[in-house]
């Protein structure tokens, strides 16, 4: 403790058994606001904290924010983007914007590759868009094409590699 003019110069203890934790009371409408618990746990809005920090109601963090383990949300993610690194696991998610893998301002809704351009006329990658097109650019792979004449766009045999082409 610093017992310096002007500086907090008492401690605190905790209330006595049952709660033995410490609470940040509003003076004049008695709510508890915050509270620390003898165990280390801190609970704002939540008077019986039982995790290390426990938040009730609207928070905002106007820098970058560190998380060192898993990280669950309950609820919606709102934001103009949202950068993840590593390993992700999205399970039922629904987003309503487009989505860019190796890319970081999609043309498409759905993107992989960030070179790809908005008529798929250059670069690499595959584009999807919302009613469902395709737009693939570089080498596509696959044991079977399946369309009705036009839906195969720019398909003939000087760009095949292996393969016919056949009507069925």
């Amino acid at each position: 403790i610093n017992y310096a003019p002007g500086n907090f110069n008492n401690f605190l203890r905790p209330q006595s058994t049952p709660n033995l934790k410490f609470n940040w009371i509003n003076d004049s409408t008695n709510a508890i606001l915050m509270s620390l618990t003898s165990g280390g746990n801190l609970g704002l809005g939540k008077t019986n904290p039982s995790l290390t920090f426990e938040v009730v109601g609207t928070s905002t963090i106007t820098s970058n924010s560190f998380v060192g383990g898993d990280f669950s949300v309950s609820g919606s993610i709102t934001g103009s983007s949202l950068n993840v690194t590593g390993t992700t696991t999205l399970n039922s998610t629904r987003i309503n914007a487009s989505v860019g893998i190796f890319a970081n301002s999609p043309n498409y809704t759905l993107q992989i590759g960030d070179s790809l351009n908005s008529l798929g006329t250059s670069g690499t990658g595959v584009g999807i868009s919302s009613s469902g097109n395709v737009v693939a650019s570089g080498i596509i792979t696959a044991s079977k094409f399946v369309g009705i004449g036009s839906d195969l766009t720019l398909l003939n045999p000087s760009n095949i590699s292996s393969g016919t082409i056949s009507n069925i």
